[in-house]
């Protein structure tokens, strides 16, 4: 009887434990996909770009672009990343409250983006060296790149929302709206001949929009008092603050390569050196969605099994990561004319010359992979302070090494600084990780706060707990 009630048991467990690797299979499954149209989306705009704009306007896109990204890493690092880590501590309906106050946070941190894209935009506009009479010609694409920051920024938030709670399938349209759409409405303008710099941002605006619109009734928002968001916004700074100290350092290591290039060499520099950034584009389906499911499972993995089954659950999908990248990059070393031939057409001539810089950008794209992750694997330890001092460190390298490389070096400088810095940045995450893997395993805990109001508005964590969430 007693063998027989084991048996039940084992059974039971080993059900449970198929069951529990289907849902784990499945949901990366549709991490990856959502990811796949997020990234393809990505690629065929700067694609678009490329193929359809002179090399001088594409590097004023691109460098735009990158002023975007990096504005949208201090909205990331103050909202997006402190909800995806409280948002899986709720239900549903409190969840709603949750991505309401992160909208209108969203809102109020607006003109941070504003001033931030008004003068990178007027800086590449010729607000220098233009005469006073012409001046407001050089804000004339401002509105245009602000409006589609805010409206990425909005759409980003909600996407999260839903991210947060692992409803990749959910997320899945209004992502493709956003993403794949704006490639759409871009290859129609480039057909007939409208695909500029202002109808590219507008493009965007309008895609990214509309999806949050769809991910807000999705999600279904809600009413918030001023007390609550006055309490979500003191909770998500007190989670936020390294995050946010790590993006402000930065500064010089997400767009100074370019900026300087620009300076120095000239706009056609710095669009070869934005091509071969683009010729990478392809891996982020792999080097964004791995994080997405590699950041939870480790956490869970280390509060039941310590650090090392915590590593081997990152290992796990690096492993796969770095298979289903493998490929793309082996043609990359091998043909690498005839991928920028296929995507950047009639322009693709101007950028030929600089095969060997692709080749050779592959090994850059290899240690980012690596430091990236090494950098995910921290984060799900919660160790977001040794974060914070490995891009301390990168900032450094960049400012000693870099960009004195990119200054007397050129485009072969500006690669051989990137692949410096990014080996300085993975060096720092392998040694902090050493470093914590005898740490205590910190338990789960979700400790929720009553939110001034009822006490059933109650739900949002404030402990600092697991990062069981998507990067």
């Amino acid at each position: 009887m007693i063998l027989a009630s084991q048996k039940l048991v084992g059974r039971a467990k080993s059900f449970a434990a198929k069951g529990l690797r289907a849902r784990e299979t499945k949901r990366s499954a549709w991490a990856m996909a959502d990811q796949g149209i997020v990234s393809a989306g990505n690629f065929a705009t700067t694609a678009l770009m490329v193929a359809s704009l002179q090399a001088q306007e594409f590097a004023r896109f691109g460098i735009c672009f990158e002023v975007m990204c990096y504005l949208n890493s201090l909205q990331t690092a103050l909202i997006t990343y402190p909800l995806t880590i409280r948002g899986t501590a709720v239900d549903d309906s409190r969840l709603r409250k949750l991505a309401t106050g992160c909208l209108i946070l969203t809102l109020l941190f607006a003109p941070v983006a504003i001033v931030g894209m008004t003068i990178a935009t007027a800086l590449l506009e010729g607000l220098v060296t233009r005469p006073r009479s012409e001046l407001l010609h050089c804000f004339q694409l401002a509105p245009w790149a602000i409006a589609a920051i805010l409206t990425w920024q909005a759409q980003e938030t909600t996407r999260r929302t839903l991210i947060c709670k692992f409803r990749y399938r959910a997320v899945f349209p209004g992502d493709a709206l956003s993403y794949l759409g704006q490639a759409i409405i871009m290859l129609i303008l480039a057909q007939h001949g409208e695909l500029t710099l202002k109808s590219a941002f507008a493009s965007m605006a309008i895609t990214s929009t509309l999806a949050c619109v769809l991910q807000s009734l999705q999600i279904g928002v809600t009413w918030v008092k001023v007390s609550e968001l006055r309490a979500l916004a003191v909770d998500f700074w007190a989670f936020g603050r390294w995050s946010l100290c790590s993006s402000l350092s930065t500064a010089f290591t997400d767009f100074s390569f370019s900026w300087l290039l620009t300076a120095h060499s000239g706009l056609n520099k710095s669009a070869a050196f934005q091509v071969m950034g683009n010729l990478s584009k392809p891996c982020n389906t792999v080097i964004n969605a791995v994080p997405s499911v590699s950041m939870p499972t480790a956490a869970r993995a280390r509060s039941e099994g310590g650090f090392k089954a915590a590593r081997r659950a990152m290992v796990r999908y690096f492993s796969i990561g770095a298979l289903v990248m493998a490929p793309y990059l082996l043609f990359l070393v091998i043909w690498p004319q005839g991928i920028m031939m296929a995507l950047y057409r009639k322009n693709a001539a101007s950028y030929l010359q600089y095969t060997t810089l692709a080749r050779v950008n592959v090994i850059a794209i290899g240690l980012g992979y690596v430091a990236n992750s090494l950098g995910t694997f921290l984060q799900a330890l919660e160790e977001t302070r040794y974060q914070f001092i490995t891009s301390i460190a990168n900032t450094a390298a960049v400012l000693v090494i870099g960009l004195p490389l990119t200054y007397f070096g050129g485009l072969w400088g500006t690669l051989l600084g990137c692949i410096i810095c990014v080996s300085v940045r993975g060096g720092c995450n392998l040694l902090f990780l050493n470093r914590v893997k005898n740490k205590p395993t910190k338990p789960l805990t979700h400790e929720p706060i009553v939110l001034p109001g009822a006490a059933a508005e109650a739900g949002i964590t404030t402990a600092e707990s697991t990062a069981i969430t998507p990067n």
